[in-house]
């Protein structure tokens, strides 16, 4: 191929996973290795979804893509996924054990055991919080707080996934 296409595609492709800026502060930028023993696991899951920006493909699997990051790291890698949704109009099966990372899919699929126990749009899912629980998951903080205040009597939608909803459902309360 073309040398300067692509290096080119490679930097678009590093901003559009947002870490050009980190690239561009390595000492050989563009032209560093990038092996595992040398970056942490943010920074390599980074380096992939950046390689997935440059990818035709259709769909991507992404397995526990934000385990073992920090909060930031986290929300960075799955902003960056959200980005490659949207830009890319792909479809992402993001295989989880972090519920909250899963409030804007489309769809949510809960497995025990290699079956498929649970499935339906995240409001659903997430109406279903005793049942959740009995499956060992976590459920995002305002679902939970939700279910609570719900349980002793404020009328409270179920299905609540974000700290806005939750606190737009409180205000509406006489």
């Amino acid at each position: 191929g073309n040398p300067a296409g692509n290096r080119r595609e490679v930097r678009e492709a590093a901003q559009e996973a947002g870490i050009s800026e980190w690239i561009e502060g390595l000492p050989l930028q563009y032209e560093t290795r990038f092996e595992g023993e040398n970056f942490s696991g943010g920074e390599i899951r980074k380096i992939m979804i950046a390689r997935a920006f440059m990818k035709k493909a259709g769909i991507f699997l992404l397995d526990e893509p934000t385990a073992m990051l920090d909060p930031v790291g986290r929300k960075e890698v799955l902003k960056t996924v959200q980005k490659l949704r949207e830009q890319k109009k792909v479809t992402v099966i993001l295989i989880t054990h972090y519920m909250e990372e899963v409030v804007d899919a489309d769809r949510i699929y809960v497995m025990d055991h290699g079956r498929v126990v649970m499935e339906g749009s995240p409001r659903e899912v997430f109406s279903r919080v005793d049942e959740l629980k009995s499956y060992r998951l976590d459920v995002p903080q305002a679902t939970l707080l939700a279910d609570e205040l719900r349980k002793r009597g404020l009328k409270i939608p179920e299905g609540i996934l974000k700290k806005e909803e939750l606190v737009d459902a409180l205000c509406q309360l006489n």
